[in-house]
């Protein structure tokens, strides 16, 4: 028993998808994304933008890396960053085009403006002459923004869109286990049992260590807003890969009144045969049951009426 890691494989068909569908995404993304900075009119609108562009980049990115069996959570950066780095290319060599768009149209645009201005030295030029002259002095604007402030804002917005992406590809590639025998990703069966106690209980320690017989010294915390999640992994093709995840949940009530859950990782992805998956899922059935009885009866000492 051990707890999962990734392989780390990146398969040449992974590869290969990744590259298929996430070029034409940067490309045609960077050039939309670019538009829509041109011609939104708001400055809040735009940051909005580019926070739901960096987010659905990231999320695609997560989803093909999962479609290409990818094993390996650096690959994913790489793959996010590339893509957003593309993108954002893609973005500022067509910025141009747009803006001459919105002066000249569809035509004057394409008879004034070529490929060329995506080449290095020509985006350089670009930013060059932006920086000098201010970003909005080509729509008119009575409020030029020039020089270091601009760069500033250049800053702000490569820093949005990287980190937002990052962590959306992240969060949605996630760490499943990979069943290695059955080149499939394991199913997540969450919520098997959720146990009423404490998440810092020294009993934990026994459980990490594969002695799952300890869930049983766990004491019970009554306290409703606080229970140990119990998750299982496993594989429907064979018996290799069942691995279980423990959480613990805290449920709290945030400024707006709003009610949250936080959870904190007890025991991620610890690996299990099948037969402590099946002893795990029957515990987990007794005491569900168990839990359930137990707040029948509170109910029900709470409805006694009392002598007066």
């Amino acid at each position: 028993m051990g707890l999962y890691r990734h392989s780390g494989r990146v398969p040449i068909t992974g590869l290969i998808l990744c590259s298929l569908l996430l070029t034409p995404l940067a490309i045609f993304g960077g050039a939309a994304y670019s538009a829509a900075m041109v011609f939104l009119p708001f400055i809040k609108l735009k940051w909005l933008i580019s926070l739901l562009f960096a987010a659905a980049a990231g999320f695609i990115v997560g989803k093909v890396c999962l479609a290409g069996k990818v094993r390996n959570r650096g690959f994913v950066i790489l793959a996010t960053v590339s893509t957003m780095g593309l993108a954002y290319y893609v973005s500022w060599g067509v910025q141009r085009f747009w803006l001459v768009v919105g002066e000249l149209g569809f035509e004057g645009a394409i008879d004034n403006v070529g490929l060329a201005d995506l080449l290095p030295i020509s985006l350089a030029a670009w930013v060059t002459w932006l920086f000098e002259n201010g970003l909005w002095s080509m729509r008119g604007g009575a409020d030029t923004i020039k020089g270091w402030p601009l760069v500033a804002l250049w800053g702000i917005e490569a820093a949005t869109l990287f980190v937002t992406s990052w962590t959306l590809a992240l969060g949605t590639y996630g760490f499943r286990p990979f069943c290695e025998a059955c080149e499939r990703w394991t199913t997540l069966d969450v919520g098997i049992a959720e146990l009423p106690v404490d998440v810092d209980d020294p009993a934990w320690a026994e459980v990490r260590d594969g002695r799952f017989e300890a869930l049983r010294h766990l004491k019970i915390n009554p306290a409703e807003d606080r229970h140990a999640r119990i998750d299982l992994a496993t594989c429907p093709e064979c018996e290799t890969s069942d691995h279980v995840l423990i959480s613990g949940v805290v449920y709290a009530v945030d400024k707006e009144g709003n009610l949250t859950a936080n959870e904190t990782p007890i025991i991620e992805y610890l690996h299990m045969t099948r037969e402590k998956t099946n002893e795990l899922r029957e515990f987990a059935a007794e005491l569900n049951e168990a839990v359930e009885l137990m707040r029948a009866d509170e109910e029900a000492l709470s409805e006694e009426p009392t002598d007066e």
